[in-house]
């Protein structure tokens, strides 16, 4: 099987849904990652206190963003080469972010549906 992923031709079985984040985030310029995970970060903290009306849909779509750019700086920070302690850190940082991130995903997808069903229920 073959396929064509963000322009990169992949052969063998089909990528997970991690690899897809992780090759989309291993091709983004630095700068943009770190745009990312700052922006989300930053949107995701004055959402969860200014709490507007559907805040908890858009925080947990900015914390997502957030968090693939903080993998995703992480991620190029451990494949440049980290001294041992500090690559044990950027190791637990990056797995701390990948878990973090897909709960956002998964909060972002079932407050969507709970907003978007809510009115037929009541």
């Amino acid at each position: 099987m073959v396929l064509h992923v963000f322009g990169r031709r992949v052969t063998g079985r089909p990528p997970t849904l991690f690899g897809l984040f992780a090759a989309r985030a291993r091709a983004a310029p630095d700068g943009r990652l770190a745009l990312e995970a700052a922006a989300g970060i930053a949107a995701a903290s004055v959402l969860a206190i200014w709490r507007p009306p559907t805040w908890a849909v858009w925080c947990t779509l900015a914390l997502g963003t957030g968090c693939f750019g903080a993998w995703g700086v992480l991620d190029r920070m451990l494949s440049d080469g980290a001294p041992g302690r500090f690559a044990a850190v950027l190791l637990a940082a990056r797995a701390a972010a990948a878990w973090v991130g897909a709960a956002a995903g998964i909060a972002f997808l079932l407050t969507l549906f709970a907003l978007l069903v809510g009115p037929w229920i009541s």
